[in-house]
């Protein structure tokens, strides 16, 4: 009967990691979005820059370099938030399946699976941050920060994932020793 009890806290315990990790999960999928705009609003003149170089000039020859340029901001800007819009919605499918899991109990498997990708791709792209130079002006350095604060949000995403991840399976296991209820 003791470790019926035991594995009743344990059970409560994870469950409630897995909710926080759910909301946590839906928190920084807002603010990853939020600050992606910002971000492209703040940089705009080298997203121009960069997108000039890219376009195809002979579309824009009947227009003039301003309306060529807003052109091109504002679809690239478009493209930007469409895709934001669907990161956000799949984070928030995820957050919510964890919550539901975690307060009503609902299992589904493919948000761990949706769950495991985002980590991974995290994991595969902290693998590339030992090709970046250290930076050598001020400019730089200001992108610098902003590399930082990117890194220190894929680290919370990370840790939120993992989190939940772990927190899933490990309820999954002691409601299946407890007999499936609680």
């Amino acid at each position: 009967m003791e470790n019926n009890n035991e594995n009743d806290l344990k059970i409560r315990r994870y469950k409630n990691q897995l909710m926080m990790s759910g909301f946590g999960c839906i928190l920084l999928g807002g603010w990853s979005a939020i600050r992606m705009i910002l971000s492209v609003y703040l940089e705009k003149d080298k997203i121009l820059d960069a997108l000039r170089n890219a376009a195809d000039w002979s579309i824009y020859e009947s227009v003039d370099a301003k309306t060529a340029d807003t052109v091109l901001f504002f679809t690239y800007l478009g493209m930007t938030v469409f895709i934001l819009i669907i990161s956000f919605l799949i984070h928030f499918y995820v957050g919510r399946c964890a919550v539901r899991e975690g307060r009503d109990g609902r299992k589904r498997n493919f948000y761990l699976v949706i769950a495991g990708l985002f980590l991974l791709s995290i994991v595969i792209s902290y693998i590339g941050i030992g090709d970046k130079n250290i930076a050598d002006s001020a400019e730089e350095a200001i992108s610098k920060n902003a590399d930082v604060v990117t890194y220190v949000l894929d680290a919370s995403m990370a840790f939120t994932f993992l989190d939940m991840l772990f927190s899933a399976v490990l309820s999954r296991i002691y409601l299946k020793k407890n007999g499936g209820g609680e």
